[in-house]
């Protein structure tokens, strides 16, 4: 058995004791089937750490957040490099302005290390100019091992399990046997895929082939190895044995992996570990990066109590070929003036957490792309940003092929779609969020819809959520073989192609109805709470899943109890249909208000505002339970850069 090298070890106890600590939790089992949700959620995000040793103070003490400090990226960067070298710790900037000539990049290699501002309301980042970083450019590089889909820095084929044998892979085995292991050891994280079926056989289909068959743009640059292989899992190894090679419970995810379709692994050779940046703002508006901090093979990092100001032509966020990050506790304001400008963007990732975040004026704030295993609760967004005037932009899209496993819990949003644009998803899951169908600061009329499952967005589970808006919403559904009349305000559109209400060039798809879970959701057209067993897909020959025996739902799927943030005043859960006396109007007091809500318009002053938004101050520790991380101690040497 290998060893694990001294720059992985630490991260590798984080993991292993959070593994430890949450992998049994499994909220959802007797409602959901075992072959359509994994309790990798409860693994999801990072092991956050409270850093209390300063490695180095840049900027002036005692200063307004107002005041130019004359500090420059490189010694920023330097500061980070130093700290990482010497054991890990925080880099602390002074509260004041930096007006940075360029980016901020925390390489491959340099872990355990913090980047905290004073406060988002007190360090101020406004760079002038961004720098290259994965398949963009952004103004926070996080990573850059230089691994990517196309010339992965290790490949190799895999050959089974031990569980199932030679060229069988069980759902949940541990124990994979791969053709080789040069290169690979404990800690590090293997990129798990297989290859896309040639046909649709009726099930499960994963593809981003262009021109009828299950997309409508084509791939957009992911599809995995090599391209056209949608399907992928990040691994933790925490052995290895000869060409045995031991993975994190709880294992393989999907049930559909198969010797037909050449399943492979492949690995970088060096991650960034354990970044963490906190407590400032970064402000994109004068250097028009495409995204504005980008993780770039990165593994175990999270950002915390951030305002990110002026969305890129890409995202706010970019999680490139990189798991476990956590993003919360942020405010993201603003998109580029593009079709595109995400929030959090996801792609060609896994096991990532994004909560309790607050985006206004952003397009599409969460996006999901060629990624599995990530939790996305909790999130509010408001002022959708549109090109189209007249269109609601989804708040909530899976984009890309291979978008799988997921869960989107208590969110509030105007609504969620799982597109057929670059390719199909399968078994996401949805539970306890306020879709309302409505962008409130915005006069859309076109896509105000709930929740929209394009063609083979098969085997979802949409669970206690609350859906539409009251006088608005008059059609329950509208399926993809209907006229399109009443799609703009039904609750579900199901089985279209690539446009609302049209197939555009990708069939229509009767799967994606008749392999959906649906219970215990309210809607507005109804006035009612849905138990009907007839919204449950029983029958199915493969993946079906039993009628609930009852009609009690856990507060999550993936928590145990309310997190340690969560006000006590604030009913938990906040959102589904054993909810009473919610404070949200129009369904009948099942919705509470979440606390990222409640932060925006009780203490940022947010309201329905215009397209032209208003950025708002924000900084977390004046919302919620949990405060951000006390300033750091000095310990050992300090620098102080002015």
């Amino acid at each position: 058995m290998k060893s694990p090298s001294p720059s992985v070890l630490f991260p590798l106890i984080s993991i292993l004791f959070c593994f430890s600590t949450f992998s049994a939790a499994q909220n959802w089992s007797g409602i959901i089937s075992s072959s359509r949700a994994t309790s990798a959620w409860s693994n999801a995000g990072a092991t956050i750490v409270n850093r209390t040793t300063i490695c180095n103070t840049l900027g002036t003490s005692g200063q307004a957040s107002t005041y130019s400090q004359s500090v420059t990226n490189s010694q920023i960067n330097s500061a980070l490099s130093s700290c990482s070298s010497g054991g890990g710790g925080v880099v602390l900037l002074n509260p004041g302005t930096y007006a940075l000539a360029g980016q901020i990049t925390i390489n491959a290699g340099e872990n355990n290390v913090t980047l905290r501002g004073s406060g988002p309301d007190q360090t101020k980042i406004v760079p002038t100019a961004s720098a290259g970083c994965g398949n963009t450019t952004s103004l926070i590089c996080v990573g850059t091992d230089g691994n990517w889909s196309d010339g992965p820095d290790h490949s190799t084929t895999w050959t089974g399990t031990t569980e199932g044998g030679a060229g069988v892979y069980p759902q949940g085995a541990t124990h994979l046997t791969l053709s080789s292991v040069s290169g690979l050891s404990v800690g590090q994280v293997l990129i798990l895929d297989q290859a896309d079926p040639s046909s649709d056989t009726g099930n499960i289909y994963l593809c981003g082939v262009e021109a009828a068959t299950c997309s409508s743009e084509g791939q957009d640059g992911g599809g995995g190895r090599g391209g056209n292989h949608s399907q992928l899992q990040f691994a933790l190894v925490t052995a290895i044995s000869g060409t045995t090679v031991t993975i994190a419970s709880p294992g393989l995810y999907m049930p559909n992996w198969s010797s037909t379709h050449g399943p492979g692994a492949w690995w970088a050779t060096t991650l960034a570990q354990g970044v963490g940046i906190e407590a400032l703002s970064i402000d994109n508006r004068a250097a028009g990066a495409g995204s504005i901090t980008v993780f770039n093979n990165a593994y175990n990092c999270w950002m915390k109590n951030v305002a990110s100001i002026g969305g890129g032509t890409r995202s706010h966020v970019d999680l490139q070929y990189s798991a476990n990050i956590t993003v919360r506790d942020s405010y993201f304001w603003g998109a580029a003036g593009a079709a595109l400008s995400y929030g959090i963007e996801p792609w060609m990732g896994g096991n990532e957490l994004a909560e309790n975040n607050i985006f206004q004026h952003v397009t599409t704030p969460l996006l999901a792309g060629a990624e599995e295993g990530s939790v996305f609760d909790y999130n509010y967004a408001i002022d959708m940003y549109t090109t189209s005037p007249g269109w609601l932009y989804e708040s909530i899209a899976e984009h890309d092929p291979g978008t799988v496993m997921d869960l989107f819990e208590g969110n509030v949003l105007p609504m969620a779609m799982q597109d057929a644009i670059h390719g199909s998803h399968a078994m996401e899951t949805y539970f306890r969020n306020r879709l309302s169908g409505l962008d409130t600061a915005n006069s859309q009329t076109q896509q105000t819809v709930p929740y929209l499952l394009q063609s083979f967005s098969r085997y979802a589970n949409v669970i206690g959520n609350v859906l539409g808006t009251s006088g608005y919403h008059n059609t329950y559904q509208d399926n993809y073989s209907g006229t399109g009349g009443t799609c703009d305000k039904s609750i579900y559109n199901l089985g279209w192609g690539s446009t609302e209400c049209s197939n555009g060039g990708v069939n229509g798809d009767s799967l994606v109805i008749s392999t959906l879970m649906r219970w215990g959701n309210y809607d507005v057209v109804n006035a009612a709470v849905r138990w009907n067993s007839s919204e449950v897909p029983s029958g199915l020959s493969i993946y079906a899943n039993p009628v609930p025996s009852n009609e009690t739902l856990p507060s999550s799927f993936f928590l145990s109890s309310a997190p340690s943030w969560w006000p006590s005043t604030k009913p938990f859960p906040p959102i589904g249909p054993d909810v009473t006396g919610g404070n949200l109007s129009g369904v009948n007091g099942h919705a509470y208000s979440i606390p990222a809500e409640d932060c925006y318009v009780n203490v940022m002053g947010g309201s329905a505002i215009s397209e032209v938004g208003v950025i708002t101050t924000f900084n977390a520790n004046n919302c919620y339970g949990d405060p951000a991380p006390p300033p750091a101690a000095p310990s050992g040497l300090i620098a102080v850069i002015q």
